[in-house]
């Protein structure tokens, strides 16, 4: 069987497009403790992004939006642990979670917590 130059290049160029700027996160671990929140991301590789935060204080069946906080963050490949200023009082709460890299939302997690 003989292959031909310009199968291979072609071959090159799609898996070249198909992979072109695939970064993969992901949002793990979530921790409140001293009036900060702590948010665990692993990466595939090096990126500034921006990490928001909702917040909803949930009371029976009904959610309260308590405001939305978002930090700038330059995550380096594997774990990144970053941390989120945030004073909630004692309660349950929603986190609606969203890293933003390149001005497109990647992963997006909901969180519940209790203070």
């Amino acid at each position: 069987m003989v292959v031909r130059p310009f199968f291979l290049f072609g071959l090159l160029i799609v898996l070249i497009v198909i992979t072109a700027g695939c970064t993969s996160f992901s949002i793990g671990s979530v921790l409140y403790n001293n009036n900060n929140l702590t948010v665990y991301v692993t990466g595939s590789s090096p990126a500034d992004a921006g990490l928001q935060v909702r917040v909803f204080q949930v009371r029976e069946l009904e959610q309260e939006e308590q405001g939305v906080t978002i930090v700038p963050v330059t995550l380096e490949s594997g774990g990144n642990a970053i941390v989120v200023p945030l004073h909630l009082d004692p309660g349950s709460y929603k986190l609606y979670i969203y890293l933003i890299v390149d001005r497109e939302r990647q992963p997006a997690v909901i969180r519940d917590i209790v203070v």
